[in-house]
């Protein structure tokens, strides 16, 4: 490269180091939000480690610093090393995020890793074996013969975890989290895609370019999955009850139930149309004041699910206990309507669907869960008639 292209280079690998340091610092903020976000920060660690030894070697290249053979070589070394790094922390946290047995336990991590500590070891062995690189009489860079296995690896960390990312979306059981699936998968794109470039285009720091806008456009989207509170109620909104649900779906033990209930509040346009708006957002607070109260020692989800209706997820042991559950949100909700002298009272109507009984998906659990619920708002028409 001339001097100017050496200069370009090193500024664009500059700017991405610096829009990797402002990324570092938003993550830092999200670090106890969401599983494996750990991993997301030491991946990105790793990509300012290999931008700045991209930087060093194109100075080294364009002699503005002093190519000393033991320099190019630690220089090289750190760039491998660390690239390798940034593919397997990607693939933990992918897997991890996906919540993928391979990785709950160090002997998975450890067989994970072993493409990882192949490079590691080529790349520490560069000047004795020169399988990886060297540096030939004229001090000029050479690929070694196993230069295209460390590509082969950096491609399979980033292409396995996409596909399976991919495939996971695009069953039926995952359908509340296909979007944060799919955002795994996205990251695969412009990684091996500015890769590709990067082992047939010399000349600009592509594989820098490629990594550092797939973490960006992760992170983002990852942002954006955060969130999840209702701004009214200050409930779980239907976003993070779908996540939620998902979760629990995967995890539920043999000896355990898991209940999706719908609540739909009765009359509540007649309570918009006589006191207005306002006083129907105060009926709404309330609502989800009695909700969280009446399941403050249990283990149940609270969240709106949109207009007035709600959906709690609750998890027992003891299967006739959901009844109970109904009946102290009842008696709670009169008790906030008496406390606070609303002018009018608070009914509602409550589907209850009990997950792997007559549903075994998500779209299933709404479905026959809101059929319960009309059912039963239907019997109050009728008693009120």
């Amino acid at each position: 490269m001339d001097a100017l292209s050496v200069l370009l280079y090193a500024e664009i690998n500059l700017t991405l180091f610096v829009i990797l340091a402002i990324l570092l610092v938003k993550a830092f903020s999200d670090l106890n939000k969401r599983p494996g976000m750990r991993l997301f920060v030491a991946m990105v660690i790793s990509l300012m480690v290999f931008t700045i030894s991209d930087v060093l070697w194109s100075l080294l290249e364009g002699g503005y610093i002093l190519p000393l053979e033991s320099v190019l070589y630690v220089v090289n070394a750190v760039y491998f090393i660390s690239i390798s790094l940034v593919a397997l922390l990607w693939f933990i946290f992918s897997e991890t995020t996906m919540g993928s047995p391979l990785v709950k336990t160090y002997v998975g991590k450890a067989l994970v890793a072993i493409p990882f500590a192949i490079v590691v070891g080529l790349a520490v062995t560069a000047p004795l074996n020169r399988l990886l690189f060297y540096f030939d009489a004229a001090g000029s860079y050479v690929r070694g013969p196993l230069h295209a296995l460390q590509m082969a690896f950096l491609f399979a960390y980033v292409v396995i975890a996409a596909a399976h990312a991919l495939v996971a979306a695009l069953q039926k059981k995952n359908f509340a989290r296909r979007n944060e699936l799919l955002t795994l998968v996205w990251f695969a794109v412009p990684a091996v895609a500015f890769a590709a470039l990067q082992a047939v285009v010399a000349g600009a720091p592509w594989l820098s370019s490629g990594t550092t806008i797939a973490a960006l456009l992760t992170f983002i989207n990852m942002r954006d999955q955060l969130i999840s509170q209702d701004m009214l109620t200050n409930m779980n909104n239907r976003k993070q009850m779908l996540r939620f649900l998902s979760q629990r779906m995967v995890s539920l033990a043999p000896d355990r139930h898991l209940y999706l209930l719908m609540l739909d509040l009765d009359g509540f346009k007649s309570i918009n149309d006589e006191f207005g708006h306002t006083e129907g957002d105060r009926a709404l607070v309330l609502t989800a004041n009695a909700m969280r109260k009446a399941t403050s020692d249990i283990d149940c989800f609270c969240s709106r699910y949109g207009g007035d209706e709600f959906v709690l997820i609750y998890e027992t042991s003891d299967a006739d206990s959901v009844d109970a559950l109904i009946e102290k949100i009842r008696s709670t909700m009169d008790e906030a309507i008496a406390a606070h002298n609303a002018p009018y009272k608070i009914g509602f109507s409550i589907g209850c669907v009990e997950y792997l009984d007559r549903a075994q998906t998500i779209p299933d659990l709404i479905i026959e869960a809101d059929h319960e619920m009309y059912k039963q708002k239907q019997l109050h028409h009728g008693q009120r008639a």
